[in-house]
């Protein structure tokens, strides 16, 4: 009987692996082990992700907002999203910017990013990175934290699908296998972006502007990192999640 329940369960997960890889790989919850394979092969899936994540931020800071002075609900609602997404994106963030402050080739700057050693262009990347993240919300409306939580996550994973299709990879790696399994499939890039219109009803028709910026951050991310890894990888998916995000935050605080 319990054989039989574990063949079960293994069925299940195999069922459902489409929707539970891209959650075990962008999310510390607990969805079973996927391969990187997997994972790629699931990316129209990643903005629901989003949707979950920014829930989680946004979640946060709504009920906090009222207890907390504004600065620390926000604090406390951006270390959520970084804790809930495993801090995989700033990570990403940081290793692209200790990478653009190496002198050299491409492959000098490949070779920092798997480097363990925080340089300071990491230190400084990721305090700003922060901190811009933490004043965003901190500065957003209270009857828009929650739409504009949810729809800078979830537009911030769809602009990972926009540069798999648009980018070559920078070398052999996580970033490849995205980039490859992305490319083979590009018409379910209109799926993901389909996905994120769930975030409509929260914010109306800024859906357009958010995914304006969207596409205007993912094609400056990718021209930088063309320029200096002569590709992409998978630093520079997270790094770019993490510009997307900044960028809607700050955009919903300038529209009011």
């Amino acid at each position: 009987m319990v054989d039989a329940l574990k063949k079960q369960r293994g069925g299940a997960k195999e069922k459902f692996a489409w929707l539970l890889a891209p959650f075990s790989f962008l999310t510390i919850i607990p969805a079973g082990f996927f391969t990187v394979q997997e994972v790629a092969n699931s990316f129209f899936i990643f903005p629901v992700v989003g949707v979950f994540t920014g829930a989680v931020m946004g979640s946060v800071a709504l009920f906090s907002r009222s207890l907390l002075p504004k600065y620390i609900s926000s604090a406390l609602s951006v270390l959520a999203l970084v804790l809930v997404t495993g801090a995989n994106e700033i990570d990403g963030m940081v290793d692209f910017c200790d990478s653009s402050m190496v002198v050299g080739s491409s492959e000098r700057r490949i070779q920092a990013m798997k480097t363990s050693w925080l340089g300071v262009g990491g230190l400084v990347g990721g305090f700003f990175s922060l901190t811009l993240l933490i004043l965003g919300v901190a500065h957003l409306p209270p009857n828009s934290i929650l739409g504009a939580s949810i729809s800078s996550e979830a537009f911030g994973k769809l602009s990972m699908v926009y540069l798999g299709i648009s980018s070559k990879p920078a070398a052999q790696g996580t970033g490849a296998q995205f980039v490859d399994a992305i490319s083979k499939r590009r018409w379910l890039s209109g799926f993901a972006t389909a996905v994120t219109l769930v975030v409509f009803p929260l914010i109306g028709w800024r859906w357009i502007m958010d995914l304006s910026v969207t596409i205007v951050c993912t094609a400056a991310l990718r021209g930088i990192s063309n320029k200096l890894l002569g590709g992409v990888n998978g630093d520079v998916f997270g790094a770019l999640n993490v510009v997307t995000d900044t960028a809607i935050l700050l955009s919903f605080v300038l529209r009011g």
